[in-house]
């Protein structure tokens, strides 16, 4: 995304000196190294949380404005009494999987790495459900079998990986990541297995069927 900034003025002048004097490449480069200095000095924790209460975010959403790992934030959201919208809510997040393939997105493989679930994993390989997840969580999908290696868990098997698109939508509250695993369901006619409420509700909104 491009942003267009207005700077005249002393600033301007500030900038330009210090560009002449090669502390930045280019005004461009200072405005940035600026907007991060800020963000930096801010605790985005706290304008995520209010993105998910207001705006009622996914998860993975707020984790990523926030800069934190999908555990910190659950951390961050319980310690402020705020219990996250995942797992099943209703029965027909319960319905059974056809033989067949089913899509996962980076929250959900969170939790089947995290917990026991990739038990559920192995089991559903073993009833014809062939397990999908985006190439772009390949690395993440690493650090994750490592990080369940020294628990001594497990490995629930290898999901293939299957390019995704990321999607940018500033009006719906999921990242690009998030919308591009729905568009590809939508498309591929495939499930979608989410265990974050909100993203399930958009994906059912979208006619993709998606289930916890």
């Amino acid at each position: 995304m491009v942003v267009n900034v207005e700077i005249g003025g002393i600033l301007e002048r500030r900038l330009r000196r210090l560009v002449e004097l090669g502390v930045y490449a280019s005004v461009a480069e200072a405005v940035r190294e600026a907007v991060r200095v800020m963000l930096d000095s801010m605790d985005l924790r706290k304008y995520a949380l209010e993105l998910y209460i207001s705006r009622e975010a996914s998860l993975h959403y707020v984790a990523e404005f926030a800069g934190e790992t999908f555990q910190g934030m659950i951390d961050y959201m319980m310690s402020r009494g705020v219990t996250p919208a995942v797992g099943a809510a209703s029965r027909e997040d319960y319905k059974p999987l056809e033989p067949g393939e089913v899509i996962l997105d980076a929250f959900t493989l969170y939790v089947v790495y995290k917990t026991r679930l990739g038990d559920v994993l192995s089991r559903l390989r073993e009833e014809g459900v062939h397990v999908l997840i985006p190439k772009s969580v390949e690395s993440y999908l690493h650090i994750l079998a490592a990080e369940r290696i020294r628990r001594g868990l497990a490995l629930p098997g290898e999901p293939e990986r299957v390019e995704v698109e990321e999607r940018e939508d500033p009006s719906v509250p999921l990242t690009p990541l998030e919308l591009g695993v729905i568009e590809y369901a939508r498309r591929e006619g495939v499930p979608l297995l989410s265990d974050d409420f909100r993203a399930r509700g958009f994906a059912r909104r979208r006619g993709v069927r998606a289930y916890s």
